[in-house]
């Protein structure tokens, strides 16, 4: 379990210092779908019927809150990170922004 790791980590860090082109060369699309299909992606449904409009506005706030938190912590995991997502984003196949994504850099 610890070489995938290190392997995984070390793939990302490769991918990230080198252009898109590069970045499918180090990391193919294949290896970076394998990785997310060992993850179980969950939707958590919830009655918030018996919410009143106050409780409902403050769920609402707690929402916020947590994507901020989320934003900061991508930011302390490495400050480049927000760059390298920019750079993801419309250049390569969706697979690779999810992963970043879920795993919050270039892990």
């Amino acid at each position: 379990m610890k070489f995938g790791s290190l392997y995984f980590g070390s793939l990302f860090m490769i991918l990230f210092a080198c252009s898109n082109h590069s970045i499918e060369n180090k990391a193919p699309l294949e290896t970076v779908q394998t990785e997310l299909q060992k993850l179980a992606p969950v939707e958590l449904q919830a009655d918030l019927s018996h919410l009143t409009d106050r409780e409902k506005q403050v769920l609402h706030k707690l929402i916020t809150a947590g994507q901020i938190i989320d934003e900061l912590f991508l930011r302390q995991v490495d400050p480049r990170n927000p760059r390298w997502q920019e750079q993801i984003q419309g250049n390569l196949d969706p697979a690779y922004l999810e992963l970043f994504n879920v795993m919050f850099g270039p892990w």
